[in-house]
């Protein structure tokens, strides 16, 4: 209705245009040496109209011409444009469905298309190149993609990925860091992270990861502990062979009053003080826990905390172990223990008693 009206507005200017021109009287005169030229004004007017007109019309043309190269460039572009994308498209899709040959062709195409666009050309060739069993380029064009913000994260992973699949778990390490440093929020990477540090023997390293785990929501604070006990206890071992006992004993005695009722963190904990000669630390420890959950393993070390004195004194070491028994009468463990000390010196009955009372 409005591109009417203005249409019809047009019109009717230019028919009053003409109207006033035709309308108007009066001749005008040209002389050229001993010629002369007499027109109509409205005839002059409609003339010099008529010549702008071509002027402006023949200037538009010379523009056109002008620019023509430049129009056709920019239209080439649109259509390598658009073949571009329809081969990432299709690309893409060959991936996920698993087609090498025409995931490959169709990554070769999105390059010639888009050689300015290089981002998701570049993750389609690596794709490709993946299926292809081409990983030395794959790893290129990954890498290609840390170049550009926006698909620096998919570099990352694919140069991870790549990396945990042929089984090298060092350059994967410095990969999976990288990504945490850029992505922290993101649980799948700390998770691949912590598995890393864990299958790498870096305990230290492990355990603050894991500490991350409660706060990203992948685990409960209650549910990573049985966890980082683990790597304690391996962090305390490592310190051991390399001969940092001190180091060794502070782990274990961060571990140990994490979970006091942890048998087998008290134990080592146990072992290491009594290498150091501090046997009152290790009994504290051996009570502290016996006391949450008496166990096999601590009532077999309860023979170590006994005092040297004691060897070879029958008596002695039997008063020992009913010490043991004392503090919990209900924990079978204390009584097995007893009778394997009983048997050991040579007192079959007693230590048949003490199995009774076990079974009781």
């Amino acid at each position: 209705m409005i591109k009417a009206l203005s249409l019809f507005i047009k019109i009717s200017l230019i028919v009053v245009a003409a109207i006033w021109i035709m309308g108007q009287e009066g001749q005008i005169v040209f002389s050229w040496n001993e010629y002369r030229f007499l027109i109509d004004t409205s005839f002059f007017i409609l003339l010099t109209l008529i010549a702008a007109a071509l002027i402006i019309l023949m200037d538009r043309v010379w523009r056109y011409l002008i620019s023509f190269p430049q129009l056709f460039g920019r239209y080439r572009r649109e259509i390598n444009h658009q073949k571009g994308l329809k081969a990432l498209t299709s690309g893409l899709s060959a991936v996920a469905a698993g087609d090498t040959k025409r995931a490959v062709d169709q990554a070769k195409k999105a390059k010639a298309h888009l050689p300015q666009d290089t981002s998701l050309a570049l993750l389609l060739q690596a794709q490709a190149a993946r299926l292809d069993g081409r990983e030395d380029d794959a790893r290129q064009s990954f890498a290609g993609l840390l170049e550009h913000e926006d698909t620096a994260f998919l570099g990352i992973r694919g140069l991870l990925q790549s990396a945990l699949d042929a089984g090298k778990k060092q350059e994967a390490l410095g990969f999976a860091k990288k990504a945490q440093e850029k992505y922290p929020k993101q649980k799948w990477i700390h998770e691949t992270l912590y598995s890393l540090e864990k299958d790498l023997g870096k305990w230290e390293d492990a355990e603050k990861t894991l500490m991350r785990f409660p706060k990203l929501g992948i685990q409960s604070k209650a549910g990573i502990i049985p966890e980082q006990l683990f790597l304690l206890r391996k962090s305390a071992q490592s310190h051991q062979q390399n001969g940092q006992s001190e180091h060794a004993l502070k782990t274990l005695k961060k571990a140990h009053k994490i979970a006091p009722h942890e048998a087998l963190t008290a134990s080592e904990l146990i072992s290491q003080y009594l290498e150091k000669n501090k046997r009152q630390s290790a009994i504290n420890v051996f009570k502290k826990t016996w006391k949450h959950m008496p166990s096999d393993i601590l009532a077999g070390q309860w023979h170590d905390l006994m005092p040297s004195s004691y060897q070879g004194k029958p008596a002695k070491i039997m008063g020992w172990y009913e010490k043991l028994i004392s503090m919990d009468e209900e924990a079978t463990p204390a009584y097995l223990a007893a009778a394997n000390a009983a048997k050991e010196i040579g007192l079959d009955g007693q230590a048949d008693r003490y199995i009774s009372m076990a079974k009781a």
